[in-house]
């Protein structure tokens, strides 16, 4: 296993693949997570902060800590601006969360646009085949990432603002007047402060 450089990043376009990152300020970027129908948003299963834990197969890894690696395609994965989420959505990237029903024993009741925040421990993205399609120059990995703010789309099941408030209480919940892609609008720019 090689030495990683580390850096500091004030914006996500400080960030490089291959090198690891400590952010000056809360980097903020976007995800596409799985609401499970008690109101759990993958991967905040404890609360508003997820912590990566790598799953590659051992004889694939390239380090032996919980930090993400630049090395390692493991992380929580995020995009960093609202319409590179969209962009991303539509050339490809849905067909990651559609047809998965379950995750684990609990059925999924919807997906969830979430405004996340990240410090420690950021990377660029990894490719790997499973990624499609790959986005090199928006996606990014953390070994931490922190709820801001959740928006739920119009099609997902009804009640899910109410049930995912009482999960995160001190996260604000909106249900967009429109399909995934509308968070890309002007009327939802005040999501980027």
């Amino acid at each position: 296993m090689s030495a990683i450089a580390t850096s500091t990043a004030t914006a996500w376009t400080d960030v490089q693949p291959g090198i690891e990152y400590e952010a000056a300020n809360p980097l903020i970027g976007w995800r596409v997570s799985v609401i499970l129908v008690n109101g759990i948003i993958s991967p905040f299963v404890n609360g508003p902060t997820a912590t990566a834990v790598c799953g590659v197969e051992p004889a694939e890894r390239h380090h032996t800590g919980r930090e993400v690696h630049p090395e390692c395609r493991c992380g929580l994965y995020l995009i960093d601006t609202r319409q590179h989420l969209v962009d991303y959505w539509t050339d490809g990237g849905r067909r990651l969360l559609e047809g998965r029903a379950k995750i684990g024993r609990h059925r999924q009741a919807g997906l969830a646009i979430c405004q996340v925040e990240t410090t420690a421990n950021i990377t660029g993205y990894a490719y790997h085949p499973g990624m499609i399609p790959p986005d090199t120059e928006h996606c990014y990995r953390t070994n931490e990432l922190r709820l801001r703010r959740v928006f739920i789309p119009t099609g997902n099941r009804s009640g899910l603002p109410d049930r995912i408030g009482r999960k995160y209480p001190e996260i604000p919940v909106a249900q967009m007047r429109g399909p995934m892609h509308t968070i890309a609008s002007a009327k939802y720019a005040e999501a980027d402060r």
